[in-house]
């Protein structure tokens, strides 16, 4: 008999500021397996968009943590193009 693999989803964002947008987005990514949420860096942010978000990178991870939806939750790269995630977790 075959196991069935669950499949890896991996999302990346900022979410500064929680909101029902990214909730909505989060339990959709779910729904297609076990979900891994990479968490952009205060670095990166600045570096991509020349302002740093509101809030620190560990209180935007414990916001997500406690929505309990995500199977793993983790600072993404410091160094954009890293892609460290995708390396580590190797999503469907």
């Amino acid at each position: 008999m075959k196991k069935t693999q669950v499949k890896k989803v991996l999302v990346f964002g900022t979410f500064d500021r929680l909101h029902k947008g990214h909730i909505f987005f989060l339990k959709e990514a779910k729904k297609l397996g076990r979900l891994y949420v990479s968490v952009a860096s205060r670095k990166s942010v600045f570096a991509r968009k020349g302002k740093r978000p509101l809030e620190h990178t560990a209180q935007r991870i414990k916001a997500l943590k406690k929505l309990d939806l995500a199977h793993k939750v983790s600072e993404g790269d410091k160094i954009m193009g890293n892609w460290k995630d995708i390396k580590i977790i190797k999503p469907h």
